[in-house]
């Protein structure tokens, strides 16, 4: 399963904290769309639009580690 959330945040340019942003970012698209919580971050698009910054959040399924698929391999 893939989600793209965005986010637009107001910031001040000359006093920005991106990493801050983009953490507050996150937690607010995962509060707002609980289907998500489960998902890994994958990619960050952003786009200054005016004062504010558009944060685009690419949210995809958590990759398989190949010992949990040989476990379900064997169980079935």
């Amino acid at each position: 399963m893939e989600k793209i959330v965005t986010v637009f945040k107001k910031v001040e340019w000359n006093n920005i904290d991106i990493l801050q942003v983009i953490k507050e970012a996150v937690q607010e698209g995962r509060r707002e769309q609980p289907e998500i919580k489960n998902l890994k971050l994958g990619d960050i698009g952003l786009k200054r639009v005016g004062n504010h910054l558009q944060i685009n959040l690419y949210f995809i399924d958590p990759p398989v580690r190949e010992e949990d698929q040989l476990e379900e391999l064997v169980e079935t």
